[in-house]
Parts: C-alpha cells; sequence; structure tokens
C-alpha cells in the first residue's frame, strides 16, 4: 500500500522530521491557528462537530508555505461516512509526511474524535463519550485526542498531552517537531482513506 501511496518504506528516517525548519514549522501553526479561529468566530453558524471539521479542514485545504528552501502543503480528503469509522473509532485523521532532498522521508498520524461545546471543559471526560472514544481510538494507536469546538478557540484534550499543547497548532506543531504522533507506517496506511484526512506534506526543495 505505501509503495503504491509513493512512498517506499525503505526511505523511512524518523530523524528526518529534526531536519525541517524551525520557521516553517512556526508558519504552519499559525495558518492553522488562523484557520482554527475562523471557525470559532462562527461556532454559532455551524450545525455540529462534523460541520466545524469540515470547515477547518477545508480553510486549511490548498495552503502553501515556503521557506528557508522548504515548502509546506496542506490537502483535505472527505471520503463517505461509512468508510472507516467504525473499524477505528475516530472521525478524523491528522497525517504528516516530510521529504527530505536526499530522499529520506517520514510519516506519522494523529486521529481525532471531535466535539462541539460552547466552553472548553474543566474536565474533559464530562463531554458526552469522549473518554470511551478515546479509549477505544488509543487501543490502534497512542497519538489519540479530543478535539473540542467552542467560540474561544478548537482546544485539543486527552490523555500524554506533552506540555504546553492546548490547542490544535499547538498538536500540529509539536508533531512537526517530533514530540507526538505516531511513527508507525501501518496506522499511516489505515488513516489514508480515513472519513475526513488533513495531510500536511512538508518537502526540501531540490
Amino acid at each position: 500500500m505505501l509503495l503504491h501511496l509513493g512512498r517506499d518504506p525503505a526511505s523511512f528516517d524518523s530523524q528526518t522530521w529534526q531536519r525541517i525548519p524551525t520557521t516553517l514549522i512556526r508558519r504552519i501553526g499559525r495558518e492553522v491557528a488562523e484557520a482554527a479561529n475562523a471557525v470559532a468566530d462562527c461556532w454559532s453558524q455551524y450545525a455540529n462537530e462534523e460541520a466545524c471539521t469540515g470547515a477547518l479542514f477545508s480553510k486549511l485545504r490548498g495552503s502553501r508555505i515556503d521557506t528557508n528552501g522548504w515548502r509546506a502543503d496542506i490537502e483535505f480528503v472527505e471520503f463517505s461516512k461509512q468508510t472507516k469509522e467504525p473499524e477505528t473509532g475516530a472521525d478524523a485523521a491528522l497525517l504528516l509526511d516530510v521529504l527530505a532532498r536526499d530522499g529520506d522521508r517520514a510519516v506519522k498520524t494523529i486521529w481525532l474524535q471531535a466535539k462541539k461545546h460552547p466552553l472548553k471543559p474543566g474536565n474533559w471526560r464530562t463531554l458526552p463519550r469522549l473518554d470511551v472514544q478515546v479509549a477505544d481510538m488509543r487501543k490502534l494507536t497512542p497519538a489519540s485526542y479530543g478535539l473540542i469546538y467552542t467560540p474561544d478557540g478548537v482546544w485539543v484534550v486527552g490523555p500524554d498531552l506533552p506540555p504546553g499543547v492546548s490547542k490544535l497548532d499547538d498538536l500540529v506543531q509539536a508533531s512537526l517537531e517530533c514530540t507526538v504522533g505516531d511513527h508507525r507506517t501501518g496506522v499511516y496506511v489505515q488513516s489514508v482513506n480515513r472519513v475526513r484526512a488533513s495531510t500536511i506534506f512538508v518537502t526540501e526543495k531540490a
């Protein structure tokens, strides 16, 4: 499956993440933060968390960022509701893919279960079924979190979050800095046909 996607497992090297310039990571974070803030500003206009997620990833789709000889492109693919959600428990996947000039590559995956709520709860486990849904996702990957849409921002919740990670842009930056995310190629492949999959491609220009 990886070869079909144009990704040769022989080229995978987890050290590739450390080669991404900090300036690019920060700019990607700002792009995510702007999209998340736009969704939060229109929070009352979205019927449910699915609408919020579709709006968020749609705002990011087509983004391109260039800096220091590297480029980031963000894509968004939405599949049938029946694709894989019952199998994994997640309703969205964030996929990260980095390719260096010399051909070294690395991928990682984060699974998300979204909720729409008027306030960021002090205890995320009080949200309906979220603790069960996160636990189900974590049976397959520990990089599984809740994504809470509120009028004050898009928050990330769940166990084992790195220090300082509270919003979606924090999570994206932490994953690009290689402090969070599932490196296993099997999880990446399983996530390619998610209900909603947003992919951040980071490439070093020739």
